[in-house]
């Protein structure tokens, strides 16, 4: 394996749990500050803007800028201004709507677009509105992200993925495009904001459909840690296989310190 000089980290489930910082997390971070090493935290859940996810994993005790976060809620933003779609039907959190304003793309209660992000804020109004938008069949569809559950302290919740079943027994209809992991929209911005080289890169998480896939989809270095979503049992079962597996970060760090 060559010298590492980028690093994409998951959240949920590798560096965190609920409001649980995961054993070496921190340590994982302040080494890669020490040394220069280039870095973007990458998460798929929605439920927050990335000046809210900021001042959280700040608070947590994480040493991190606003450079080194990126959500699959400002990839779809972004993605959504790129295509000219400047108004949409926003399930979401306040913090994620306000995120979305901030790049161009408005909240409005009368459109015809929809976006589905992790809105922790979640009920049956929303939920009826976004399907009598569906069901007209006149605007995009865009959800954040596909993930079935996110892990959090005492086990798993319901994420985008399971809104999105939901709402496909209602409709009949799946999101025109995902944004967020794995798909190759959101890992072609990460890199491109870090300068990423692919043979210098590695990516980090807990989840083999999301994180380890993208690794192999774009040939850079995947590691897998069992503190989240992936059991060993998961592992076996699947086709997907990371480059390496550990239990925790301080496991990877002790490992990574002969590549950095």
């Amino acid at each position: 394996m060559k010298k590492l000089n980028y690093f994409l980290l998951d959240l949920d489930g590798t560096l965190i749990l609920g409001n649980s910082v995961l054993n070496g997390a921190i340590e994982f971070i302040r080494e890669l500050n020490n040394r220069k090493k280039k870095f973007l935290i990458l998460t798929n859940n929605s439920s927050k803007s990335s000046s809210s996810y900021l001042k959280f994993l700040r608070k947590l005790g994480f040493p991190i800028s606003s450079k080194n976060i990126f959500t699959s809620g400002r990839a779809t933003a972004i993605f959504l201004k790129e295509k000219g779609i400047e108004e949409a039907y926003i399930v979401g959190t306040r913090s994620t709507i306000k995120e979305f304003e901030s790049i161009g793309v408005k909240f409005n209660a009368e459109s015809e677009n929809l976006v589905l992000t992790f809105d922790t804020t979640l009920n049956f109004k929303k939920l009826e509105k976004a399907t009598k938008i569906l069901r007209n069949k006149r605007g995009v569809y865009i959800a954040t992200h596909p993930d079935n559950i996110c892990p959090v302290e005492n086990g798993f919740i319901p994420d985008v993925g399971s809104f999105i079943a939901l709402l496909k027994e209602a409709t009949g209809r799946v999101p025109d495009f995902i944004p967020g992991k794995p798909s190759k929209y959101f890992f072609t911005k990460a890199m491109d904001l870090i300068n990423a080289l692919p043979e210098e890169t590695a990516i980090i998480g807990d989840r083999l459909t999301t994180d380890i896939k993208t690794g192999k989809d774009f040939g850079i270095t995947s590691m897998l840690v069992l503190t989240g979503e992936t059991t060993r049992d998961d592992l076996k079962a699947s086709e997907i296989k990371p480059d390496f597996v550990f239990e925790n970060l301080t496991n990877l760090l002790k490992f990574l310190r002969s590549y950095l």
